[in-house]
């Protein structure tokens, strides 16, 4: 089926690193595709993905960077075919560097706000609609690390051979680090990040991704 992780998926650690001396800049959680992709069905149109991770620390070679795509905008057909086989696939093969979300940590917002299970009350009022993959707030096995996302907007693709469709964009994850057991007993007001719970959570990760697939994007 087209939720299949045909190529191989892949999550890189989290990792807090300092740039031009700054300690505080939001982590960037990476994905990306081992393996090459050559679908069986496109034998005289290979398509070639390669999505790698660069160690850059200047946000002028970033800049660059990101702008400068490693493959050209596919067709449409090779997009939809690409599509039944993975929509993580087409989605990277179209949006090339485009973020694919951000995520707000609500265990910072005001009382009322910061948790997932109050932020997401507070969506819905406002008519966001949320993520149901896997129920519509995702939580580690340890309890302590609380996700929640939107579905993805929709925008229009423009393809290489100048047709269009109604393609998934970006969305935005909501996430709820609770305090280690360690720290519990700490006064509140001396939190900080690395008294939480730190890292990633593929479970709650694969769920947070289909904000982009036609199940949710449809509903």
């Amino acid at each position: 089926n087209n939720n299949k992780d045909l190529f191989q998926r892949s999550y890189v650690p989290i990792k807090y690193i300092a740039i031009d001396n700054n300690t505080y800049l939001p982590p960037l959680y990476n994905t990306y595709l081992r393996n090459y992709v050559k679908p069986l069905h496109l034998p005289t149109t290979p398509i070639y993905v390669y999505f790698h991770i660069c160690c850059i620390n200047n946000w002028e070679e970033i800049d660059h960077f990101l702008h400068h795509p490693l493959w050209e905008t596919p067709e449409l057909e090779e997009y939809e075919k690409l599509a039944s086989e993975s929509e993580y696939a087409s989605w990277v093969i179209y949006n090339r560097y485009y973020l694919n979300h951000y995520t707000i940590s609500v265990h910072n917002l005001k009382e009322s706000y910061n948790t997932v299970a109050e932020f997401n009350r507070f969506l819905h009022k406002i008519g966001v609609k949320l993520n149901s993959a896997g129920g519509e707030i995702k939580t580690s096995k340890d309890g302590l690390l609380i996700q929640s996302s939107t579905v993805a907007e929709m925008l229009i693709g423009v393809f290489a051979n100048g047709k269009t469709k109604s393609i998934s964009g970006s969305y935005v994850e909501f996430a709820e680090r609770k305090v280690l057991p360690q720290f519990v007993n700490m006064d509140a007001s001396k939190i900080t990040r690395e008294h939480l719970r730190d890292g990633f959570e593929a479970g709650n990760a694969d769920k947070i991704f289909e904000s982009t697939f036609t199940s949710q994007t449809l509903k």
